[in-house]
C-alpha cells in the first residue's frame, strides 16, 4: 500500500496478501504490517552468484511482517487490488468465480465464519439482486471464473474486471455505489472470444484501459459516455499473460507471453514492436514498471523467478535476477514509497521482498 510511516530508523507500511490453500483449507485474504530499516546496506560484495540473489534472508536487516487483519474469502484469490483513492477499499477476483469490494474498514481483525463481501460484482447478463449473491456461492454459476482487475489511476472508483468468458466489465463505484445494495452491475461490458488473461488501465489517460486474451490478442479500448470505442487491436506471436503501461511515456507498454518473452511496444498509433526480450523459461505472470524509475521494470514468470530490466537496453540480459522462489510467482510489484525494493508472491504462499543493491540496478 502506498501510505508509509517513517519511525526513526525503520519504516512501517501495510500489503495485501491472499491465501492460496488448493481447497483444503480457508482461503483469507491478510493485510500485513512490513517493517523494514530506512536504508538496507547491501552491495555488490553481498551479491551471491550461485544463486543470483543479493542479501539473502539475514537477520541483521531487522525487517519485520506482521499479519494485523484476516478476512475469510471464497475460493482462492487471483488478484487483490486497492483502490488507489482509498487504501482501504481492495477488488478482489477469486476461483469461484466472485468478483468482490471489501472495504477493510467493515471487517474486524480476526476472521467471521460468515463471508459477506461489502460488494458482490454482477456479471453484465445477470440482474442486480440479492438473490444473485446465494447463486453466485452456489455449484449453479460454474461458466466462468473472474481472473483479472484494474482500478483506474485517473478515473476515481472506476474498475474494470476481465473473466474466463472473454468478458471485461467496467464498474463505477463512486458514482454507483449504493451502501443498501450488496450487488452491483456494470456500466459498460467488452466482449472478446476467449479468456481475458490481464487488464490494466492507462496510468495517465482518463478511460483508456488494454487487456489480453488467450486469443492471442493485446486490445487497447476508451471508454467513454456510450459504447467503449477500439482503438488498437495486435495478434500477438504467442499468447499473452501479463502487460504493463509504462507510468511516464504514455505510448510505451510490455506484454509478456506465455512463451516467456517479454515485447516492447510503441502504441501510438497501432502496437509497433521495439524488442522483444528473451526474459523467462516460462510464462510471464507478472509485469510492474519503476515509478521512480521509469526506464526499469519488473517481471515475474512461472520458471520462479523475477527479473529486472532497463527498457532503454535492447538486450536479453537482465539487470538483477531473484531466484529464491521454490515455486511459480504469481505476483510482483515495486514498493511505491522505496525506490528499489520490491514484493513478490508465489503459488506456495511465499512472500519475498528484496532490495537489489544500488551497485547492481543503478539507483
Amino acid at each position: 500500500m502506498p501510505e508509509l510511516i517513517s519511525n526513526g530508523a525503520k519504516r512501517e507500511q501495510r500489503i495485501v496478501l491472499a491465501t492460496n490453500t488448493g481447497g483444503q483449507d480457508a482461503n483469507y485474504l491478510r493485510i500485513a504490517e512490513l517493517t523494514t530499516p530506512e536504508a538496507l546496506p547491501l552491495q555488490l560484495g553481498d551479491f551471491d552468484f550461485e544463486s543470483e540473489t543479493v542479501g539473502g534472508f539475514s537477520p541483521q536487516l531487522a525487517c519485520d511482517l506482521r499479519i494485523v487483519q484476516r478476512i475469510t474469502v471464497s475460493g482462492t484469490v487471483y488478484q487483490a487490488r486497492i483502490m488507489p483513492a482509498n487504501c482501504n477499499l481492495v477488488a478482489i477476483v477469486s476461483s469461484t468465480g466472485e468478483s468482490a469490494l471489501l472495504d477493510l474498514t467493515k471487517f474486524p481483525y480476526q476472521p467471521v465464519a460468515d463471508y459477506v463481501p461489502t460488494i458482490s460484482f454482477v456479471p453484465a447478463d445477470r440482474n442486480s439482486t440479492n438473490a444473485i449473491m446465494d447463486e453466485i456461492k452456489s455449484e449453479v454459476v460454474t461458466s466462468y471464473q473472474s481472473v483479472c482487475c484494474s482500478w483506474s489511476p485517473v478515473n476515481e472508483g472506476l474498475l474494470a474486471i476481465g473473466n474466463s468468458r472473454g468478458e471485461v466489465s467496467i464498474y463505477d463505484i463512486k458514482t454507483e455505489y449504493d451502501h443498501k445494495k450488496s450487488s452491483m452491475a456494470p456500466i459498460n461490458t467488452i466482449t472478446v472470444d476467449r479468456e481475458i488473461s490481464d487488464i490494466q488501465f492507462h496510468p495517465r489517460r482518463p478511460g483508456t484501459l488494454a487487456f489480453v486474451s488467450e486469443n492471442l490478442k493485446l486490445y487497447v479500448y476508451q471508454l467513454s459516455q456510450g459504447e467503449p470505442s477500439l482503438i488498437i487491436e495486435h495478434s500477438c506471436s504467442s499468447a499473452p499473460s501479463a502487460l504493463a503501461w509504462n507510468p511516464a511515456n504514455d505510448s510505451l507498454m510490455v506484454v509478456g507471453l506465455s512463451s516467456g518473452d517479454l515485447v516492447l511496444f510503441d502504441l501510438r498509433h497501432e502496437a509497433v514492436e521495439i524488442y522483444s526480450f528473451k526474459g523467462h523459461d516460462d510464462m510471464v505472470t507478472s509485469i510492474d514498471w519503476n515509478t521512480h524509475h521509469p526506464s526499469i521494470f519488473v517481471s515475474a514468470s512461472a520458471d520462479r523467478t523475477t527479473k529486472i530490466w532497463d527498457a532503454t537496453k535492447f538486450e536479453n540480459k537482465p539487470l538483477f535476477v531473484h531466484a529464491g522462489h521454490q515455486a511459480p510467482v504469481t505476483d510482483v510489484h515495486w514498493n511505491p514509497a522505496r525506490p528499489a525494493m520490491l514484493a513478490s508472491v508465489a503459488e506456495d504462499n511465499s512472500l519475498h521482498v528484496y532490495e537489489p543493491a544500488s551497485d547492481i540496478i543503478g539507483f
